[in-house]
């Protein structure tokens, strides 16, 4: 069976013995805590004081993706497996006004923006089992410049409002003395700017601890849908697999006929609008059941206005209903060798972080952590994410070791918890530490009450 300590060991060239002990006790910690989980209570079952636990989050530069990196070299990275990316932000509401990096950020569980820690989350996924596993983690801080950009939208959104109250219009055409605007050649957003920083980040670590690991796809939502990203993530030789709002605008890729005579100029691009409601038949692949619902599946290539030059590989996904209109999906992906199966099985896949968050906010304490401080806070919540790196590899040894195959983190949580109260007791009671017969008994003990016994 793997132990913490013999996990940790690893780490040994990135960080030091001292700090390598602190970080095991940690852990340890983590899954021990059957309650919120914030620096305090971990003191509580740890063999460290409060002040231990500040400084060793107080440390600067830490290479928490190396450590996670190492993690996944030595007890998950298997030669012969695909593995892609995935990339999503998760929103934490905080009280106060203290924390670094506090801000309004939309919530898709409030619907609205509400006041809140943002942070973007990269992992990679075995495409054979499809498990995600937490490589980066980045924080999402706005400057002062991005504040001002964000305060001008929202003063052009407050004058359009009362225009509309008032019924007044904007005048037609250019206002007078307004210059041509080119392209933007940058995108300097918040979002862009940290998503740039944590792909850098994880790309040049991934190269030094596994050179011959190759990432080929990045799996993301309709909000990463852009130029910027897909061309962000081809420098490295990958291709993006998003999804594409309803109302986007998409051409054929125009075809030359035979026998057409060829005019002058730049040769022609686009081809004729896509209908979505009357979708050419040569572009049907199949028809699917999917919980007793019948889907539509086209395929095509096409050319969008938001994204130019880029010719999408695009997947429509028309589902049917009897009671109300059919309703659709579009997906894509700029790498137009990959078939209709494969995109929808690869962005199936983009929900596998969702789990991450969903660990890490109630088993690992991403929703009770109360570090304010930038590099405490980085720090903190770098080690949540760690945890849930490290609690899947625990969690594959104990479904062999214990043979049960349907074992979740919040049963590897109660085994933790279990054995640090057997050991509590045993050191109350002031037996040796040397009696290795109760010890023993108390490391092979698993609790008949976990949640999934099978």
């Amino acid at each position: 069976m793997l132990q913490l300590s013999l996990i940790c060991q690893v780490l040994l060239p990135i960080i030091n013995a001292s700090h390598i002990n602190i970080f095991a006790d940690l852990c340890k910690s983590f899954l021990c805590n059957p309650y919120k989980i914030t620096t305090r209570s971990l003191s509580r079952r740890s063999n460290y004081s409060l002040r231990h636990i500040f400084r060793f989050l107080s440390l600067p530069n830490i290479r928490w993706i190396a450590m996670r990196l190492s993690l996944f070299k030595h007890f998950i990275y298997q030669e012969n497996q695909h593995y892609v990316a995935i990339i999503d932000e998760v929103v934490e509401a905080k009280s106060g006004h203290c924390s670094y990096g506090l801000s309004h950020f939309y919530s898709s569980i409030a619907q609205k923006t509400i006041n809140s820690v943002c942070f973007f989350n990269l992992c990679f996924v075995n495409v054979a089992t499809k498990i995600a596993y937490s490589i980066g983690t980045e924080q999402v801080i706005f400057t002062e410049k991005d504040k001002e950009r964000i305060a001008v939208q929202k003063q052009a959104l407050k004058e359009g409002k009362e225009r509309a109250k008032k019924g007044e219009k904007l005048a037609k055409g250019r206002k007078k003395g307004t210059k041509n605007k080119t392209e933007k050649k940058s995108n300097d957003t918040t979002s862009f700017r940290t998503f740039k920083t944590l792909w850098d980040n994880v790309i040049t670590e991934t190269k030094n601890y596994l050179p011959k690991m190759k990432i080929t796809h990045l799996l993301a939502d309709s909000k990463y849908a852009t130029q910027y990203y897909i061309d962000t993530i081809a420098s490295v030789g990958c291709f993006l697999i998003s999804k594409l709002n309803r109302n986007a605008c998409l051409y054929e890729v125009y075809m030359h006929e035979e026998g057409e005579k060829k005019g002058k100029g730049r040769p022609k691009k686009y081809g004729k609008k896509i209908d979505f409601k009357n979708l050419d038949k040569k572009y049907f692949k199949e028809t699917i059941v999917k919980d007793g619902q019948k889907q539509d599946i086209y395929q095509m290539q096409t050319y969008s206005q938001s994204i130019k030059n880029t010719i999408l590989n695009v997947v429509i996904i028309i589902k049917k209903n009897d009671k109300s209109n059919d309703s659709f999906s579009i997906l894509f992906s700029n790498d137009t060798s990959l078939t209709h199966t494969q995109i929808m099985d690869y962005y199936q896949m983009r929900f596998q972080i969702e789990f991450e968050f969903r660990d890490a906010k109630q088993m690992l304490g991403l929703s009770d952590f109360k570090n304010y401080k930038k590099v405490n806070l980085t720090n903190f919540v770098n080690l949540i994410f760690t945890m849930c790196l490290i609690s899947k590899i625990l969690l594959e040894d104990y479904r062999v070791y214990y043979n049960k195959p349907k074992m979740s983190l919040a049963d590897l949580k109660n085994i933790f918890h279990a054995r640090f109260r057997g050991e509590t007791i045993i050191k109350f009671l002031g037996i040796s530490d040397n009696n290795n017969f109760y010890l023993q008994k108390i490391k092979d003990f698993i609790p008949n009450d976990l949640i999934n016994n099978d």
